[in-house]
C-alpha cells in the first residue's frame, strides 16, 4: 500500500460496497465540483466522490479478478491513488468516472498479471 504522509488518506467504510449512497445520481457537474473542492484538500468531498463512484468500481474488479481475489483490497488502493493524484483527473470530457475506472482497470491488472 501506498506510504504515508501529511495527508488524512480517508478509507473506505465497513462494507462499503452495500450502501445506498453509492446509488446517487451520476450527475457529471457535481463530480466536478467534488473533485475541485477535494484538489483544494477538502476530504469530505472525496469520500463524497468515493461513495458515489464505490458501486460501480467495486463491480468492475468483482468481473475482473479472478474467484478469490480480494476484490475490496483493489477498491480501497484505486481509491487512494486517485486520493494521491487528483490533479491528473478530469482531463478528459468523460471526468471522474472515466478516470477512475481506468485507474481501476490498472490496479486490477497489477493484482492480476496474465
Amino acid at each position: 500500500m501506498i506510504g504515508s504522509s501529511s495527508w488524512h488518506q480517508p478509507a473506505l467504510p465497513p462494507h462499503a460496497d452495500r450502501w445506498e449512497a453509492s446509488r446517487v445520481d451520476h450527475t457529471p457537474w457535481v463530480d466536478t465540483v467534488l473533485v475541485a473542492r477535494a484538489r483544494a484538500g477538502d476530504v469530505a468531498a472525496f469520500e463524497s466522490l468515493v461513495l458515489r463512484h464505490l458501486r460501480p468500481v467495486y463491480q468492475l474488479a468483482r468481473r475482473t479478478l479472478p474467484a478469490g481475489t480480494a476484490a475490496d483490497e483493489v477498491v480501497v488502493e484505486a481509491f487512494v491513488r486517485a486520493w494521491h493524484d487528483l490533479e491528473r483527473c478530469g482531463r478528459t470530457a468523460a471526468g471522474f468516472r472515466a478516470w477512475i475506472t481506468m485507474v481501476t482497470a490498472q490496479v486490477c491488472r497489477e493484482t492480476n498479471p496474465r
